[in-house]
């Protein structure tokens, strides 16, 4: 692989652990060692994070994943080890609650490295689920996280 290839890139080379935390909280298991534009950093495995409850990439407030669909939140740190989230668009749930097609992943910033994602479906039985409103713990009724940590992401959400 050529040096220019890698040039300028935004990725973690440890697994995290990412997981829920208490309450609407995440927590990784282990040190993140990360890259933003080419450059090191760190953060240290960190229990019961606060969640954000502004997607970072369109600076507003999350919006709810209603009931019947499914949706992949994309986490990382900043350059100051601050945790970061995006939300990517809905897709609907079989009537029997399962997951027919990935969802997309959204647009990632620049000033974040991604470290996980976290899918979540809400069945038709469940209640509207908001990240850094909504719990991870327990989990809610009807709402099923599905975690994976990453290096990059991969071309669309793996489900197995």
């Amino acid at each position: 692989m050529a040096q220019d290839q890698l040039y300028n890139l935004n990725f973690c080379t440890t697994k995290a652990g990412l997981g829920a935390g208490t309450t609407s909280t995440l927590s990784t298991a282990n040190a993140s060692l990360f890259s933003i534009g080419g450059r090191a950093y760190s953060k240290a495995a960190t229990a019961d994070m606060a969640t954000p409850t502004v997607d970072e990439e369109t600076g507003v407030a999350f919006p709810a994943i209603q009931p019947g669909f499914a949706a992949a939140i994309v986490v990382g740190f900043d350059n100051t080890g601050a945790l970061q989230a995006v939300q990517g668009p809905p897709v609907a749930l079989s009537s029997g609650g399962a997951i027919v097609s990935p969802p997309a992943f959204p647009q990632v910033p620049d000033k974040m490295a991604a470290v996980g994602y976290v899918i979540v479906a809400v069945t038709a039985a469940g209640a509207a689920w908001t990240m850094g409103v909504s719990n991870f713990a327990g989990p809610p009724a009807d709402t099923t996280f599905t975690f994976d940590d990453v290096m990059v992401l991969p071309s669309r959400p793996q489900l197995s």
